[in-house]
């Protein structure tokens, strides 16, 4: 049954089995045993709309609307097989895991990419993030990237997942906008050597200011 902004299902207890479900979902051991991920926020589905990502499904709660657009995105949500959940204030409270929600979240597939699916191009520049740990600066440095143009991420040794809904938010959705993988620290070495990219390691007991360098060419930061 394909759904539309016009005939959502309606959820008024937060004791629904797909409330439930969605909730767990913040736990890395059920998103990984699942393979689903939350994404909050309108800016965050859009951009995850428009680079192919298809949720299964989406809990919206108008009077917390911000704007005028929600409806377009709940459109295009259902035309991609997403399932329109219309939750009372109550129950989308619960859901959110903002201190403002704007009444928009979706259940989606993880983001599953291999060092091997990543395209560097003739004069990349990659930012290794190493041994990140807290999903709001794995979703920052995210943001950055995506402002610098940066052609991959990798994360590498990372100790938080990359779909942890506090990096999805940080991020403000460029997770979806940048190429990015997750790979031990020995294997990005591995495949930046192989495509000839050169090493640099920012750390504040650096002797150089990054701003003298010269970063032209196929570099990464790391």
């Amino acid at each position: 049954m394909r759904y539309t902004p016009s005939m959502p299902i309606r959820i008024t207890s937060p004791r629904n089995e797909r409330v439930k479900a969605a909730l767990a979902l913040r736990d890395r051991r059920d998103r990984d045993r699942t393979a689903r991920m939350l994404i909050e926020g309108y800016r965050e589905n859009l951009r995850a709309l428009e680079h192919g990502v298809r949720p299964s499904e989406v809990f919206f709660c108008r009077s917390l609307f911000l704007g005028t657009n929600e409806d377009a995105l709940l459109a295009r949500a259902a035309a991609a097989g997403a399932d329109l959940l219309d939750c009372s204030e109550e129950v989308f409270r619960r859901l959110s895991y903002r201190d403002r929600p704007d009444g928009l979240l979706s259940v989606a597939p993880i983001l599953r990419r291999r060092l091997e699916d990543l395209s560097p191009g003739p004069n990349p520049l990659v930012l290794v993030m190493e041994g990140i740990e807290k999903p709001g600066n794995l979703g920052t440095m995210l943001r950055s990237a995506d402002a610098a143009g940066v052609d991959a991420v990798i994360v590498a040794d990372g100790r938080t997942d990359l779909c942890n809904p506090n990096a999805v938010r940080a991020s403000v959705g460029a997770i979806f906008t940048v190429p990015v993988v997750e790979a031990t620290s020995e294997e990005a070495i591995r495949w930046l050597r192989a495509h000839a990219i050169r090493i640099l390691a920012a750390t504040p007991a650096g002797q150089r200011p990054y701003f003298e360098c010269d970063m032209r060419g196929p570099t990464a930061i790391v």
